[in-house]
């Protein structure tokens, strides 16, 4: 590969000063007397924050560096080990960052093609064949009808903070029962909160959903600042007409419905934009979105404009 060019951003290198927080919310850690990286500190503090060098920037993705104040960088070696010292080679050291929906990055090393993770017993639902981790007993109560899921570590899968589900649990604690519903010959776990458990868009199993199933209906809630679409129950949307097949989303206190860049919606817009409803039925309809993508579904339970083509995430009943 060719030399690469790192670019320090002078005259303010703190504007690429940042903090990398994980799923399991703790952040990457340098430990200089350990050379060695974790991902256990719950604040951010000097040795959770890292400068961000950059080089052949392009669209969604880029080429960099992790570097810490104190000198010193975030280094991943050829069999998936990381580290803390200084490159030793031109790329030693470089990740491929991409960034996804809703702020999110992934880290991929250069060298070994890896992506950067912690292990912190997380759940994940992102392998494409059955492997040994993928195996949970079984272990039901008739009575009630609850279940433990015990995975191949000895743990129990276990509702944490932050809705997600992990396999770190005890026998005997509360957050590891999980009640069953029969769906046709498939069953919907509840957790102790009362959240339906289903996966997020990284992969990630979460206890995030307020109905069973997929997706529920379009709405907002106090806790979360963009609107959903796994929600019991609808938000009333006042649709204003502008022309012919173009409307303004209004949400209940008066305010409008407003789009991030990253293809979120927020309820409290201050201007009215213009959405497109396209009629597929009797009772379904298609929306396409000021940013010119078609709404639809997302299965972390996030109401996205994203979509070029018409799915059947897309597809709304009225």
């Amino acid at each position: 590969m060719d030399e690469v060019e790192w670019t320090h951003r002078h005259p303010k290198a703190e504007d690429l000063r940042v903090g990398l927080i994980s799923w399991a919310g703790t952040y990457l850690t340098s430990e200089p007397y350990k050379n060695t990286i974790t991902a256990t500190a719950k604040s951010l503090g000097k040795r959770q924050t890292w400068e961000l060098l950059v080089s052949n920037e392009h669209d969604t993705q880029a080429v960099v560096r992790l570097k810490s104040l104190q000198g010193l960088y975030l280094l991943c070696e050829g069999d998936g080990t990381v580290c803390y010292g200084r490159p030793r080679t031109s790329h030693h050291g470089c990740f491929l960052l991409r960034f996804h929906r809703n702020g999110k990055w992934t880290l991929q090393c250069i060298i070994s093609g890896r992506y950067l993770e912690s292990d912190d017993a997380e759940v994940y639902a992102a392998s494409e064949r059955l492997t040994p981790m993928s195996l949970f007993q079984f272990e039901c109560d008739s009575e009630n009808l609850t279940l433990q899921l015990r995975s191949a570590n000895g743990y129990y899968l276990a509702q944490r903070r932050h809705r997600t589900v992990m396999a770190n649990g005890h026998p005997l604690e509360s957050e590891t029962f999980f009640r069953m519903h029969w769906n046709c010959g498939r069953i919907i776990l509840q957790s102790s909160t009362g959240c339906f458990l289903g996966i997020a868009g990284n992969g990630l199993l979460m206890a995030n959903a307020t109905i069973p199933g997929r997706y529920g209906y379009v709405g907002s809630c106090p806790d979360r600042d963009l609107i959903q679409c796994n929600m019991d129950q609808p938000d009333c949307i006042h649709l204003l007409p502008c022309r012919q097949g173009i409307y303004h989303f209004q949400a209940q206190g008066g305010s409008f419905w407003s789009i991030t860049s990253f293809g979120t919606f927020r309820p409290w817009g201050k201007f009215a934009l213009n959405f497109c409803i396209e009629l597929q039925g009797s009772n379904l309809l298609t929306v396409l979105a000021p940013n010119g993508f078609y709404m639809r579904a997302d299965r972390s339970g996030t109401l996205l404009a994203d979509s070029e083509d018409i799915t059947k995430e897309c597809i709304w009943e009225f």
